[in-house]
This record gives C-alpha cells, structure tokens and sequence, in this order.
C-alpha cells in the first residue's frame, strides 16, 4: 500500500471509523494501567493550592461503599428488613449518642445499648442498630424482624389447612358428621383473613423502616463528614489565595510628578 493513494469519500469515513473503534478498545485493555497514584493527586493539589490532608481525606472516601438494603421474606411477604452503610469515618461519641436520640426517636423506643472496646449497640426487641469496624473504616449496620410476621403468616396457614379438611369432610362416605363443613368454611375463611392481612400489612411496614434506616444513615454520614472537616481544617488551615499581578511593561507606565513612571 502506497502513502500516494487517494482514498475516496467513502474509505476515508470507513477509515478513520476503524481507527476510533481500535483506538477505544486499546485504550479499554490499558484502563487497568492508567491513573495517577495518591501521591501525584497530591502533587496536583499541592500546585493547585489544596492541602494534602484534604486530598488524602477525600481518596479515602471515594472508596466508601453505597448502602445496602436487604429485605428477609417469608411466603413471599417481607417480615425483616436490614441497611447497612460504610461511614466515612469513625462516629464520635457525642455522634453515637445524637444517633440514638434518633432512633429513639424514629422508632418511638427507649431501647437500651450495649458497648464494647470496637462497637457500640443499640437495640430494642428484634431491632438492632450497630456501629462496627470495617474494612474501610468504620461501618453502620441497622436490621430489624417483625415479630409476630412469621407467627400470623404461619397461623393463616394452618387455619386454612384445617379448614379445608374439614370442608372436605363432607365428601366422605358418613359426611363427615353434622357441622363440620360449616366449621371447614369459618376456618377457610379466617385463614385467609389473617393471610391477606399480613400480606397487605407487612409492605407497608417495611418501606417505612427502610426509610427511617436511610434516613438515620444519612445523619450519621453527615456528621461523620461534618467532624472530619473541621479536624482537617484545624491541622491544616486554607491559606487564601494569594494573587500575583504581573509588572506592566514601560510602554503602560506614565510620568509623575516626581519624574517617576507610574502606572497608567
């Protein structure tokens, strides 16, 4: 192939198609390569004017978890809900207990906590909310069960068992004796009841402690964050900027009074 060739309109567009799609997928094959490492961020900051401490703080960060929510189910019906959420650092005691405030609050429970060396609990019944360490640092594990979910939905179920036995009864060579089928329908008919009761409850319940868990994982990333800014801005103020003005050449600079040139 000769550089002196010609191409026409329509080899040129496929050309230079070709060349961006091999060019894309090399790039994709090297993304594992490319980056810059913590220390170059901080030579970037440094000659932006950014403290290296803010930089480091926000590298650790970005490799904070999303939240994770998690439903138990039980037939299908949600009867458990769990969300848990990797904090952007450590939550202070005073932290710890406005969390508390809250869930007390949220949950309209005085609860009781449990502490140890690494983690603080605080739990109410089949609800628990944990701060715990983590991989990343430090992590907010919150889960609760209805009680008596599992209990009703399993009751329905017998209810209707027992029901449909008993309605079944009549079929039987004797007729399975007087009343029985009566009793089989009230049976069928309370089965279902709780069952559909439970079905209907137990969503609603669930979207509800979902979003008192997100919304107690909101406060507390924030006031994570909130003290991890004014510990970075105590060691390390930001200096204001410092703005530098270039000397005007001669050709800008005016005579005096004095006899000096000063700026026109």
């Amino acid at each position: 192939m000769t550089a002196l060739r010609r191409y026409s309109e329509e080899e040129i567009a496929a050309i230079f198609q070709k060349a961006v799609v091999a060019q894309e997928a090399a790039q994709r094959q090297q993304a594992p390569d490319r980056g810059l490492t913590l220390d170059e961020l901080k030579a970037i900051g440094a000659e932006s004017g950014i403290d290296a401490a803010f930089i480091e703080h926000a590298a650790t960060t970005a490799h904070v978890q999303p939240a994770e929510t998690d439903q138990v189910t039980y037939l299908r019906v949600p009867i458990g809900v769990s969300h848990t959420v990797d904090l952007p650092g450590m939550l202070s005691e005073a932290n710890w207990h406005r969390l508390v405030a809250e869930c007390q609050a949220a949950f309209r429970a005085d609860g009781r906590q449990r502490l140890t060396s690494t983690t603080r609990e605080w739990y109410n019944g089949n609800l628990r909310i944990v701060v715990e360490p983590s991989d990343s640092g430090h992590r907010l594990r919150m889960r609760t069960t209805k009680g008596d979910a599992k209990s009703l939905l399993g009751m329905s179920g017998v209810f209707f068992g027992m029901g449909l036995l008993f309605a079944l009864s009549q079929f039987l060579p004797d007729g399975g004796g007087d009343g029985l089928p009566e009793i089989g329908f009230l049976f069928l008919f309370t089965g279902l009841a709780m069952g559909l009761v439970s079905a209907l409850q137990q969503p609603s319940w669930a979207r509800k402690r979902e979003q008192q868990m997100a919304m107690l994982a909101e406060k507390a990333t924030a006031w994570v964050e909130a003290d991890a800014t004014k510990a970075l801005a105590t060691a390390a103020p930001v200096a204001a900027p410092q703005l530098r003005i270039p000397d005007a050449p001669d050709a800008e600079l005016a005579p005096g009074r004095n006899g000096l040139r000063t700026r026109g």
